[in-house]
């Protein structure tokens, strides 16, 4: 480790022993929030939280300015405190300068302190530091950090001394880091480094890391990568300025002109030692003569103070190395150096690497006496070189090794460790919450040995005691990389370690509710009311967000609070009638109370509700199959289990005892009716030759049957019969009357086939508004382009200028009869509230009297499903069979929608007839 120096040794001494009223803790942003505006600290000042958030105090009346100093002699000590919410715009000014910063002066001592940069900031200031404006006394351990994801910038828009630890810097500034910000010196004449603008008058820098820092500065600035300007006066006895074991790491250095360097822009009277300067791109941008060096932009050496640079080098860019114009005084080293003594030895062991820069001398130009002699042992060399295994202890020292990122040469004395939060996502932690290595707190590690190995699997977040979150640490990343590995601290230039933590409230408890919320949800299309899937639907919605929101920080309360909204809706669900029909023999249910059968008679159900039914057929007779409304089979045995899914009547068909059955079926093997028979003259087929009865679009041919030998007219059952019915394909036409802007066509379709029309936008000064049928007034679309399926004679009609509400609707067309049964055609329109589709299809009901209203949980009701669906035209039919001769049956469409908001709706069309 560095010496310690006899500034440094000095305050210390001076802490020690100056006369100063006893400590002051200070535990929150409130009590912090009374030092500013001019508060001059006379007493030692300790932070006891972990977090101070100065943010509500930087408006108002009274806003926060920086505190004004730190006495001599007086510690103020944050003990890893993270000061956030600071603006530094806000100014403590003296005269005609401002000082900007978390402390305006310090005279004392500011140690082990985080500043965590938020936002971006504009700043007139002419010291601009965010831990300290202007320093003489000791800053030790402080860190400060932006956003690694965004950039934080500080526009400084005055000329003077800005720095990412302080503005200028008269005394001790060690072990201290700089992460993650950009500034911007828009005026000439300014002078910005990484760690300090000004180093002087035998000031120290130790220690310290400059990482992901940009610096952009106008025409005649000053900038390095460590400290923008470096001069020592002559004392008696001279004390140089120092910096020693300092590192700029992946960072950008540009100005429009001045002096430019990757430690130092300017250096005079000083010892530099012990330095790098490590993937930083280092241009000059302007049209303006600058000095520009990969250590230093101008060197000067006095006899009666002199300065050296010691085992320093300058490595590669991030992405342009170094760049620079042909008028610049440009080198590897120095751009420009002045020299009283020819022979002394100024630089030595100083290299740079020629891989990343066009510039292959040492330096750019020479003033005074200075001589190629008062450079020992300095070379520009290759990556290859400077990268081989023990190249850096050979040729920088013993205390230099080939450790570092693509092996450049690092120093031995440690490799610094950060530490970047506890996080999920965008999700942050307050500082508070710390993770641990093999019983450490990362973030007091500072520096690690080389050697030192980081497992890991030991790697664990401590959160405060009275914490109520519950979390786990899912896994650690070092320099962004996730860790998989044991990794060598050695094997990286810096090691900045991260948390990503999960909430086990969230992950355990309430994301497994919201999943079988979500699945229980679909699954209940159909099933329950849209009224009550609607109110579910707001609730998955709500926690949905509210786990969006909150996912980090949520509670084992509020995760019940969550489940138990999720688990206490009770939908309703549809309620249907079953009706049952049992000639010649008896039916039975089975109670599960009394556990026995009952008898029963037709009643509601719930749908999904399981019915245990028996059908004991009377004396003489056999059971067959058991039937619904539509004519399905459900079932051949007598006893079974009926699940309720829709109204119906349900039938136990059974048949004389010395009968057989007569199978009517199609040739691609469906049954359209099974005939209990005796005698042949009972022969009755479903649908006459000729006839369109069967299946859409096609009628039938002729009717076979398997008896061997060929069936008489009439006499005694010996067997089952089967008969197939033989289709071919009608040529049914229908035809489509269009009236469109005064003109009306007339188009003949064959069944099934689309019918389609486009509107002009404009009809006689009107805007088109929608599509209708003529014939029911009904809204077919409202696009210009009508697309419709066509299953009978239609009228359709565009309309201009009316304001119709694009809302979503079902259509239903003219049923057509044929020959047992009638066919009723659907059509979904959608308007501007449909977002996704539940369910269509139509609902049928057979009445003697007119039927004004019909709903899904009308009694008697059959929710027809679709058997045709036109994905173009949204047209579905549904056919209802088996019709008896003058029954007459009404239907309407209907579907089951979400709309925009997530709410479930129902949509129905208007009630149309037919009779058989």
């Amino acid at each position: 480790m560095k010496i310690i120096t006899r500034l440094w040794l000095f305050a210390v001494l001076l802490a020690l022993f100056s006369v100063a009223a006893a400590a002051r803790n200070i535990a929150t942003a409130e009590e912090l929030y009374e030092f500013c505006s001019g508060a001059v600290l006379t007493e030692e000042i300790n932070l006891t939280g972990e977090e101070y958030d100065l943010s509500p105090y930087m408006s108002g009346s009274n806003p926060w300015k920086p505190i004004t100093q730190v006495g001599p002699g007086v510690g103020f000590y944050g003990n890893g405190a993270v000061i956030k919410g600071l603006d530094l715009s806000k100014r403590y000014n003296e005269g005609s300068k401002g000082y900007s910063g978390f402390i305006a002066k310090n005279y004392g001592i500011v140690a082990d302190l985080t500043i965590q940069l938020g936002s971006s900031s504009n700043t007139s200031a002419f010291y601009l530091g965010p831990v300290v404006a202007h320093n003489e006394g000791s800053i030790l351990g402080c860190r400060v950090f932006g956003d690694a994801d965004d950039d934080v910038v500080i526009s400084v828009g005055k000329a003077g001394f800005a720095g990412g630890i302080a503005g200028d810097n008269f005394g001790l500034i060690q072990n201290c880091i700089v992460n993650d910000v950009c500034f911007d010196l828009a005026v000439n004449l300014s002078y910005g480094g990484g760690i300090a603008g000004l180093c002087s008058e035998g000031g120290e820098i130790g220690g310290c890391t400059v990482y992901n820092v940009a610096i952009a500065a106008s025409n005649s600035c000053t900038v390095g990568g460590i400290v923008g300007r470096v001069e020592g006066y002559e004392f008696d006895p001279y004390v140089p300025v120092t910096v020693t074991e300092c590192s700029a790491i992946y960072s950008s250095l540009v100005t429009d002109g001045g002096y430019l360097g990757g430690i130092a822009g300017f250096a005079k009277a000083c010892e530099i030692t012990d330095c790098r300067v490590n993937f930083v791109d280092i241009i000059h941008s302007g049209s303006l003569d600058c000095n520009v060096g990969g250590l230093f932009g101008e060197f000067e050496s006095e006899i009666d103070t002199p300065s050296t640079a010691e085992r320093c080098y300058y490595a590669e860019g991030i992405a342009r190395g170094m760049q620079y114009k042909t008028t610049d005084n440009a080198g590897g080293i120095v751009g420009s150096y002045y020299a009283d003594d020819s022979a002394a030895t100024i630089f030595e062991k100083c290299y740079f690497c020629t891989d990343f820069t066009d510039v292959k001398i040492l330096y750019g130009e020479r003033t005074g006496n200075a001589s190629d002699d008062n450079f020992v042992n300095c070379a520009g060399l290759t990556k290859d070189d400077m990268t081989a295994p023990n190249w850096a202890p050979q040729n920088m020292g013993s205390s230099w090794f080939n450790y570092g990122p693509d092996n450049y040469p690092v120093f031995s004395d440690g490799v610094p460790v950060s530490f970047d939060r506890l996080h999920r996502l965008t999700q942050y932690l307050p500082i508070g919450y710390r993770l641990y290595y093999d019983g450490v707190d990362v973030a007091s590690l500072g520096l690690v040995d080389r050697d030192t190995e980081f497992d890991p699997y030991l790697f664990y977040i401590v959160g405060p005691e009275d914490s109520s979150l519950d979390l786990e640490l899912e896994y650690v990343t070092v320099n962004g990389q996730r860790m998989t590995d044991t990794i060598t601290a050695g094997d990286f230039g810096e090691l900045t370690f991260s948390a990503v933590v999960d909430n086990c409230a969230s992950r355990y408890g309430v994301i497994p509710v919201l999943e079988e919320a979500v699945e229980m949800y679909a699954k209940t299309e159909g099933i329950y009311n849209p009224a009550s899937r609607a109110e579910f639907a707001a609730i998955i919605n709500d926690t949905t967000t509210a786990l969006n929101e909150e996912y980090l920080f949520m509670t084992w309360d509020r995760c019940d609070e969550l489940i138990a909204r999720l688990m206490e809706i009770e939908m309703d669900k549809f309620s249907y009638g079953i009706d049952f029909e049992h000639p010649d023999s008896t039916v039975y249910y089975w109670s599960t109370i009394d556990c026995d059968w009952f008898e029963t008679e037709g009643e509601y159900r719930l749908f999904g509700e399981e019915v245990g039914l028996k059908a004991v057929p009377n004396d003489g007779y056999r059971f067959l199959y058991w039937a619904d409304s539509a004519g399905n089979k459900l079932s051949e045995d007598p006893e079974f289990t009926y699940t309720v899914n829709r109204t119906t009547t349900l039938t136990a068909v059974v048949a004389p005892e010395n009968s057989y059955d007569f199978i009517y079926k199609d040739t691609y093997g469906k049954i359209y009716k099974i005939q209990p028979v005796t005698d042949y003259s009972e022969v009755a087929y479903p649908a006459e030759v000729g006839s369109t009865g069967l299946r859409t679009g096609y009628a039938v041919s002729g009717w076979t049957n398997d008896y061997d030998g060929g069936l008489p007219a009439s006499g005694e059952v010996t067997g089952n019969v089967t008969f197939t019915a033989s289709l071919t394909k009608t040529s049914t036409t229908y035809r489509v009357t269009s009236s469109v802007a005064g003109e009306e066509e007339t188009a003949n379709l064959k069944l099934a086939a689309l019918f389609t029309k486009t509107a002009p936008d404009e009809y006689e000064g009107s805007a088109f508004s929608y599509w209708k049928d003529s014939d029911s007034g009904c809204v077919l679309s409202y696009a210009k382009t009508l697309s419709v399926s066509v299953y009978s004679d239609m009228n359709v009609e565009a309309v201009y200028g009316e304001a119709a509400n694009s809302v979503t609707l079902a259509v239903l067309q003219t049923p057509i009869v044929s020959s047992g049964k009638i066919a009723f055609t659907g059509q979904v329109v959608e308007g501007d509230d449909f977002a996704s589709e539940i369910m269509h299809g139509v609902l049928l009901l057979r009445s003697d009297a007119p039927v004004t209203d019909l709903v899904i949980d009308t009694p008697g009701v059959i929710v027809g499903k679709s058997s045709g669906y036109s994905a173009v035209s949204k047209t579905f039919i549904i056919n209802k069979k088996n019709v008896a001769d003058g029954d007459v049956w009404y239907g309407r469409a209907f579907v089951v929608y979400r709309d925009t908001n997530g709410v479930e709706k129902i949509a129905y069309s208007d009630i149309k007839s037919a009779t058989m």
